[in-house]
């Protein structure tokens, strides 16, 4: 199918949907997992930490630079590793999919609020350890603006120069 980059053309570069990608997963964990007495523990002890969603880099207060990611591959991801016995967390930006059971959420909204969460989380100390297992796969924008207006950008004759910055990845 055709490419995420409209100038990129088709071929195999295009990302497979998120539910066959989660059955493949689950297959292969399954097929592993015979050599165990319960494929529901094969992830028992671990923690897995998952990037989901878009990131959102406000324009003003009510507009915003994102793109059009739904969250649903992270989301899928952070509930076969629950269902396989990891502790998750999942750092999502803003998606309407509701909290995953028996998962910890953490909501953020830009590119360096998905940052911060992640690296509070790979570099915490004891009871919420390091992750054995990361996922990303969180769609975070690329750019943001250089300055972001504090009030509504008001329409006005003439072009609105943007200036934009790249996000940290």
């Amino acid at each position: 199918g055709a490419l995420a980059s409209a100038g990129e053309g088709e071929g195999e570069g295009r990302l497979t949907e998120p539910e066959s990608v989660v059955k493949q997963a689950l297959a292969i964990v399954r097929q592993a997992g015979t050599r165990t007495p319960q494929t529901n523990t094969l992830l028992a002890g671990r923690r897995v930490l998952v990037t989901a969603g878009p990131t959102c880099e406000d324009l003003d207060p009510v507009r915003t630079l994102t793109n059009r990611s739904k969250g649903k591959m992270g989301f899928a991801v952070a509930a076969a590793a629950r269902d396989l016995g990891a502790a998750v967390v999942l750092v999502t930006g803003p998606t309407h999919l509701p909290d995953p059971p028996g998962v910890t959420t953490l909501r953020v909204r830009s590119a360096d609020e998905m940052r911060d969460a992640v690296m509070t989380q790979l570099t915490s100390r004891g009871e919420a350890r390091r992750a054995d297992i990361v996922v990303m796969a969180a769609a975070v924008s690329d750019y943001k603006p250089v300055k972001s207006a504090r009030h509504k950008i008001k329409k006005s004759d003439g072009p609105h120069e943007l200036v934009l910055a790249r996000t940290p990845d």
